[in-house]
């Protein structure tokens, strides 16, 4: 998660973190009390948004597997990773194309530490330390992992919600990339009650986040050719094309319209 949006204690048990709520939501168990306090006034103040969260998810691996099989990447990038949520990125694009190369980025020492023992030895996947709205020194960072003159698929799901500028960080991406990059993006709609007031209990518990219209995330990927569907619900963005054991599939009943999915294609 970024740094310079959200507040955030290494080992704090008293106060809800972003990526441990949404470990918790997902069913997960690298989260703490404090975060399960958060995810339960969520379950009750706004039923479905944890399957809201859960198809974002399983957009991110659709998206991630569309992007290897259907584009040919070999090189994916997921910002603001978060905790291990099997199938991960770097599982799903290997089944699929053996020489692929994952790599996480994320801001809180604690998610890069889990991470790393969870990837040791792994040849497919690594983690790196780094603050993904500054761009610069992200790109400095991934220098010896990532070939950016080749191809990249770059993950960003439901992080922008915590950035003050995400078209900053986009712009700043895409201009980095190669043609034929492509950029994967959810974000809680702000066009949806529920999306708002989730971000209203996230605020109650210290966590700003930030739903935006659709007119927001088009204009995030105003720089890309938009992959059919288009910017759709995460459920209606190929929702039948996975074939990975394992992957997740749509949740029933889930609100569709408190979050938008888009994938972009650079160049």
């Amino acid at each position: 998660m970024p740094t310079g949006d959200i507040a955030w204690r290494v080992g704090d048990q008293s106060r809800a973190h972003s990526s441990r709520v949404q470990d918790r939501m997902l069913g997960g168990k690298d989260n703490y009390a404090c975060d399960a306090k958060l995810a339960d006034a969520l379950q009750v103040e706004c039923p479905g948004f944890a399957k809201v969260v859960a198809e974002a998810r399983a957009f991110l691996l659709r998206a991630s597997r569309y992007a290897a099989v259907e584009a040919g990447v070999c090189q994916f990038l997921e910002l603001g990773c978060g905790y291990s949520c099997p199938p991960n990125v770097h599982e799903v694009v290997t089944a699929a194309v053996s020489d692929a190369r994952t790599v996480y980025v994320d801001s809180d020492p604690t998610v890069v530490a889990n991470q790393r023992v969870m990837l040791h030895k792994n040849p497919h996947a690594s983690i790196v330390w780094a603050d993904f709205t500054d761009i610069g020194s992200l790109l400095n960072k991934l220098e010896s992992r990532i070939n950016l003159d080749e191809p990249v698929a770059v993950s960003l799901s439901l992080v922008l919600e915590l950035v003050a500028d995400p078209t900053a960080v986009v712009e700043g991406l895409v201009g980095a990339l190669a043609a034929g990059s492509h950029v994967v993006i959810s974000h809680l709609s702000g066009d949806a009650d529920l999306a708002v007031r989730a971000a209203e209990i996230y605020g109650s518990h210290g966590i700003q986040l930030r739903p935006r219209t659709y007119t927001d995330v088009e204009d995030l990927v105003a720089d890309c050719a938009l992959v059919d569907p288009g910017i759709v619900p995460p459920r209606d963005w190929h929702p039948h094309a996975v074939d990975v054991s394992g992957v997740p599939r749509r949740p029933a009943n889930a609100p569709s319209q408190a979050c938008y999915a888009v994938v972009g294609k650079v160049g």
